[in-house]
């Protein structure tokens, strides 16, 4: 199977609709590679692989309401550059936060490395200092 830029760009459309709760099918293993590399920040605990995404996103889920958007994806070779937002409202104890219904919003920019149809690393870099602020307003 031959891999363009379009191709891994519409890999990772799919991860961001098996990330958001709205869209979510159950169907990360189609997206992500076993072994994906994931960032060492990953909570809760920095595990890797797809089983480490799945235990990311159950705890994710069990604090906060969340719902992306892709602003903008470029992609060269078998890399995919993606801005997006994440939307999130808060239901538990988050970052020490207490859950009061607040909603903030997270820039975050990825890279994503395709390799055989699937995201194989994934480099993230959040908005933390911007969140901060809304958590603290």
């Amino acid at each position: 199977m031959k891999l363009t830029a379009e191709s891994n760009k519409d890999v990772v459309r799919q991860l961001f609709i098996e990330l958001d709760p709205r869209t979510a099918r159950g169907a990360l293993a189609d997206v992500l590679a076993d072994d994906v590399l994931l960032p060492a920040d990953t909570l809760p605990n920095g595990r890797q692989g797809l089983a480490g995404m799945e235990e990311h996103l159950e705890f994710m889920g069990s604090r906060v309401e969340i719902a992306f958007d892709i602003i903008d994806m470029v992609a060269e070779g078998d890399t995919v550059a993606v801005r997006a937002r994440a939307r999130m409202k808060i239901l538990a104890e988050f970052f020490g936060f207490s859950p009061d219904g607040r909603e903030i919003d997270i820039e975050q920019v990825q890279f994503l490395r395709i390799e055989n149809g699937k995201i194989s690393e994934v480099w993230r870099l959040n908005d933390v200092a911007g969140m901060m602020q809304q958590l603290t307003a």
